[in-house]
């Protein structure tokens, strides 16, 4: 029996600390206790069988705000994005099927790329498929004005790592006409060519 009903907007982030401070508890009274005793015992405290049953349902009523919010970044609704981050700030976290954040997705809109970073998006966030960072996405989508935003918040201009290889200026740099402004950019701010 549930000593303490899941909220209808609950969240993860909160139930991490919950566990945390629950596990510092039982290591009063038992050293050896493990984060997963105490993350089982928040999930029963909500009524769930398990942690992982407790994640599942959050994710399932976070998916419509989650949705909402790559719509708003893929279409560049501005005042949609600023309405569902004004109720629900920890959405500049969350991922979507693919592994990317929400800045991935809003780089042709610089403005809100802009809004994201204000609500403090990481604009060195890697997407989980490709393993680049709203920055790759915006030179190899040749979005000057995104890629301009991300880099004066500090986004890494070098962008080592990516599946490819191909570092940031190698996406801005694969295609047919190269944009000689994003390749500019991204030299001024320390790029530097290597293919």
């Amino acid at each position: 029996m549930p000593t303490s009903p899941l909220p209808e907007r609950a969240s993860l982030d909160y139930l991490k600390k919950l566990a945390k401070q629950r596990l510092r508890e039982l290591r009063a009274t038992d050293p050896t206790a493990r984060l997963h005793a105490a993350q089982l015992a928040v999930a029963r405290d909500h009524g769930f069988t398990s942690w992982r049953a407790l994640k599942a349902e959050i994710d399932r009523r976070r998916g419509p705000l989650v949705a909402a919010v790559f719509a708003a970044c893929r279409t560049g609704d501005a005042a949609a994005l600023r309405a569902l981050l004004r109720d629900e700030p920890s959405l500049v976290h969350d991922r979507d099927a693919g592994g990317a954040t929400p800045i991935h997705a809003a780089v042709a809109h610089a403005e809100l790329v802009e809004l994201l970073l204000a609500h403090g998006a990481d604009p060195d966030a890697r997407d989980t498929g490709d393993n680049a960072s709203a920055l790759h996405h915006a030179a190899g989508g040749a979005q000057l004005a995104g890629l301009r935003a991300l880099l004066d918040a500090g986004g890494d201009v070098r962008g080592l790592g990516d599946v490819h290889r191909r570092e940031v200026i190698g996406w801005a740099t694969d295609r047919r006409e190269v944009p000689r402004d994003i390749v500019a950019l991204l030299v001024e701010r320390g790029a530097r060519h290597h293919i």
